[in-house]
């Protein structure tokens, strides 16, 4: 991260302290299970849930020019493992020289856990510890020690009648493969130049397109990222923090808007960039 960043970290963080006397979190957080009960050997889905008073934001996993990332550790029974955290895609807070990247609203942070095949006890309990940083006109750490008890059955678990809409939700808004996309990268003149086109005979109008790097300090929050259409298809320009050294994959989610500026998908890539 340049100059710039760590500047405005340092204020996002003296902010946090100056805040941190006002005491309540503008933060709910509940942990949530899709289904009702646990069958050995089937995966299950958790999700922690967020809910944000309004004008208060919390950061995604790489939190732009300031900030920090939201974090979900998980602690469960011995033989099972929680996958990684599926995330929305991010929305963008902030004007240069500040950019940020996180939620608003109400967010659902989902992992698939997997379950072993066998299980002596009759319940399972399985406990996250998440912290974040709720922010908006100043920025408060919170932290929530959460934990959710499950019956363990034979039969395979019913959808919670509560909770199963929820899931739904969260994982349609969730970027997805770029299957059915031809996406390449490369460096180009100061920053990272990625280029995307329709495989085969699927058909896009895409009107724009935002990257979301996954790397902290990569590509830089506040600089414009240029949309065009050429030869290669769709490409987008996005300019490097200033002294960015080696970048080898673009890894992150890029988002593609159509008419009105309406987000028409959201994908998870992550590709070679060439020299």
């Amino acid at each position: 991260m340049g100059s710039r960043g760590l500047a405005s970290a340092a204020v996002l963080f003296g902010l946090a302290s100056l805040g941190s006397a006002e005491g309540r979190s503008h933060v709910a957080a509940a942990l949530l299970s899709e289904a009702e009960s646990v069958q050995p050997g089937r995966p299950v889905r958790l999700g922690v849930r967020l809910a944000m008073e309004e004008g208060w934001h919390v950061y995604w996993e790489n939190p732009g020019d300031s900030g920090l990332p939201t974090e979900v550790l998980w602690k469960a029974p011995e033989g099972f493992r929680a996958g990684p955290v599926i995330r929305p895609a991010p929305e963008i807070f902030g004007e240069p020289p500040v950019v940020n990247y996180g939620h608003d609203g109400t967010v659902l942070l989902v992992s698939e856990m997997s379950v072993p095949s066998r299980i002596r006890a009759d319940g399972v309990t399985v406990a996250a510890r998440v912290e974040w940083l709720e922010c908006r006109d100043v920025c408060l750490p919170g932290r929530a020690d959460l934990s959710i008890r499950l019956p363990v059955r034979p039969r395979m678990p019913a959808p919670s009648p509560e909770n199963a809409e929820i899931f739904r939700s969260a994982l349609s808004n969730a970027p997805v493969p770029p299957d059915g996309w031809e996406i390449s990268a490369e460096r180009s003149g100061g920053g990272l130049a990625i280029f995307f086109r329709p495989a085969g005979k699927k058909r896009a109008r895409v009107r724009g397109a935002y990257f979301f790097s996954r790397a902290p300090g990569s590509t830089d929050p506040s600089a414009r990222q240029r949309f065009s259409l050429g030869g290669k298809g769709y490409a987008l320009a996005c300019p490097f923090f200033e002294g960015t050294g080696h970048v080898g994959r673009a890894d992150g989610v890029l988002v593609l808007y159509g008419a009105g500026g309406r987000r028409e998908a959201s994908l998870s890539i992550d590709v070679p960039v060439s020299p």
